[in-house]
């Protein structure tokens, strides 16, 4: 078995500045599992161990869930960053904004992760499973909030987009 320069990453270096707190968590989590794929280990015993102490335990077995309906339905390898990376990978993106629109939009995180995955439904369950154990605490006034400008731009039952769309064509 190799050595596993990754297992100690902090959460706090994990991932581009200003994620949340859970989206950092999701992140670190990701690529621990990805860790674990890459040096032969099972990711499930490695995660339950770690996440297990930093979050409840029931927000790690959601997202073992999740990752094990991701990895069988995925079209092609991941792209993702290694552990302690400051920036993230597309795949990673997809992700992370697909757990955090889908209580608001499960079409939209479908959408996010239909070039990844063959059926995003299942996986899209699991992450509304996901928002349900572990509620991110959440600062509206942070610019992290993709996935808002997401529904708002895309669903076309957003309030904000209808409310929009009236404005534009004149209605006052």
């Amino acid at each position: 078995m190799r050595p596993d320069p990754f297992l100690h990453q902090s959460i706090p270096h994990c991932g581009p500045a200003g994620l949340a707190k859970g989206e950092r968590i999701l992140l670190w989590m990701l690529r621990q599992w990805v860790a674990a794929r890459v040096l032969g280990e099972e990711p499930k015993a490695r995660l339950s161990k770690t996440a297990g102490s930093l979050v409840s335990p029931s927000v790690a077995t959601a997202f073992l869930l999740m990752m094990t309906a991701v990895e069988g339905q995925i079209r092609r390898p991941l792209c993702v960053a290694a552990p302690g990376c400051g920036d993230y990978a597309e795949d990673e993106q997809r992700l992370i904004t697909a757990c955090g629109v889908c209580p608001a939009s499960p079409e939209i995180a479908q959408r996010l992760l239909e070039a990844m995955l063959i059926q995003p439904e299942a996986v899209t369950v699991m992450a509304r499973f996901l928002n349900t154990v572990h509620p991110i605490e959440r600062n509206v006034y942070d610019s992290v909030y993709l996935g808002d400008l997401l529904v708002t731009g895309y669903s076309n039952f957003s309030s904000n987009r209808v409310f929009g769309t009236m404005i534009g064509k004149g209605y006052s």
